[in-house]
């Protein structure tokens, strides 16, 4: 049988509670009759203490215990009288009874038989053992001549004493039933209230399961269900935010794609059917067509990759100063076409960090061109690399168009591109700057970038030092 959550709950609080209530009920009621019954058989071994001095005056006169049997019931009335003659104020009749029954009943024993008993009738037959070992023995000249005892002293209880016992076991036991039932209460409330906010969330999970990420869990809690809720909601809006990202992501990629694969249906049509020679130069614009459909589908791929976690870094210590070096040499020639200059500067020593050497060098590639793109000839543009406190910056600057303060936010979105700058010969595939924050965010660093426009850009990396 499946038992719900909160089924669970109620059954755990109830076990916990008729566990502790029994183990409390038992031991109180054991605490309270051990304790009850020392003090009735305290009181008897008083009383019969009391009565001792009367009963062996009586023998010393008589030489006898004939017609003691008048005397114990006259020592028992009399106890009966002082019992009802309470001090003002204690006038009860259940204390007048309680303390008259505790002093109603005496026994002698004499020559092993049971001579005198002040009521035959309660309690059954009192063991002659029972007396010898709790009574009191009687002496005159020297001589046992009986023994008396007050039943009391051995543990029988009067009709009233057992009365009280079994109230407070009742007491006890209702007592029980009432925090039991308290808990019930207090479960299936508590439980209720842990319930319905997971529910809320299953539900809410289960259509989110189901494409809906507009659902929302309204807890109003500040301890962990309401922490769970608020992480399913938060996650519940990135979910909704990347799928409004890939949308619009396939939408770009749908578009970028369209265009070049017109242009060459358009271009091989218009040579199939003769509208447009075959010369180097039409065969160059296909090429370029095609190449720019090639740099799209790596570059989501590459993208795709590090999305998985699928792209493999070599990490290891690394000379940022040595790969800068590197880089400007190899892009000198293409600064010179360009006509641009590009310097780097970099401080005297060594600064390590613990990354991938090919990717360092993609992503400083990447940004290098990035602002060769939009920097107009007779530009500059300048790495740099530095110890700022625990970590090396690298800062790629130019003096090139800058970026517009509305677009500066989105410059490492997929597939976004500064309007006035839209034509895939200047800006590529909109997909360089996404693939270099993903690069560096996965090597441990960050990227961020400061630009203003018509005065250039800077865009800088921050890797932790490698000591």
């Amino acid at each position: 049988m499946r038992l719900t959550l909160q089924s669970r709950l109620i059954l755990s609080f109830m076990i916990i509670v008729l566990a502790t209530s029994s183990a409390f009920v038992l031991l109180s009621n054991r605490l309270i009759v051990s304790r009850f019954t020392d003090l009735v058989a305290r009181s008897g071994q008083s009383n019969a203490r009391k009565v001792a001095p009367i009963l062996e005056n009586y023998y010393s006169r008589n030489g006898s215990w004939e017609g003691v049997d008048t005397l114990l019931n006259n020592i028992v009335a009399f106890q009966e009288k002082q019992a009802r003659e309470l001090p003002p104020g204690l006038e009860t009749p259940l204390l007048n009874q309680f303390v008259t029954e505790n002093r109603d009943r005496l026994i002698l024993l004499a020559d092993g038989e049971i001579i005198a008993d002040t009521v035959p009738s309660r309690g059954g037959i009192i063991e002659r053992a029972l007396v010898r070992k709790y009574g009191v023995p009687l002496v005159v000249s020297g001589k046992q001549v009986g023994i008396v005892a007050a039943p009391n002293a051995f543990g029988i209880f009067t009709d009233l004493q057992a009365r009280f016992l079994r109230d407070v076991n009742r007491t006890l036991l209702a007592a029980a039933a009432l925090a039991i039932l308290a808990v019930v209460i207090v479960a299936i409330i508590q439980s209720q209230s842990i319930v319905l906010p997971i529910r809320q969330l299953s539900r809410a999970a289960l259509k989110v399961a189901k494409g809906d990420y507009s659902q929302r869990v309204n807890v109003d809690r500040n301890d962990e269900l309401g922490e769970m809720a608020n992480a399913f909601n938060t996650m519940a809006a990135d979910l909704a935010k990347q799928q409004e990202i890939r949308h619009q992501s396939m939408a770009d990629i749908a578009h970028e794609l369209r265009t070049p694969l017109s242009v060459l249906q358009i271009d091989l049509e218009s040579l199939e059917d003769g509208l447009m020679e075959f010369t180097p130069e039409n065969v160059r614009l296909i090429r370029n067509e095609a190449s720019y459909l090639n740099a799209l589908v790596e570059d989501l791929r590459l993208l795709s990759q590090v999305d998985a976690g699928e792209l493999r870094f070599e990490l290891a210590p690394t000379d940022i100063g040595s790969i800068v070096r590197e880089i400007v040499e190899r892009e000198r020639q293409l600064m010179r076409e360009k006509e641009l200059t590009l310097e780097y500067l970099l401080p005297p020593g060594e600064l390590y960090v613990n990354g991938d050497v090919q990717r360092i060098t993609q992503v400083l590639i990447n940004l290098i061109n990035n602002a060769v793109q939009h920097t107009a000839s007779g530009g500059k543009i300048l790495i740099s690399a530095a110890k700022v406190d625990s970590f090396v910056e690298i800062r790629v600057q130019d003096n090139g168009e800058g970026i517009p303060a509305d677009d500066l936010p989105h410059v490492f979105d997929r597939l976004y591109k500064v309007e006035k700058s839209r034509s895939r010969n200047k800006s590529g595939t909109g997909l360089g700057l996404t693939i270099v924050r993903s690069l560096v965010e996965a090597q441990g660093g960050k990227i961020t970038v400061e630009s203003r426009e018509g005065y250039g850009s800077t865009f800088t990396l921050r890797f932790p030092l490698l000591v």
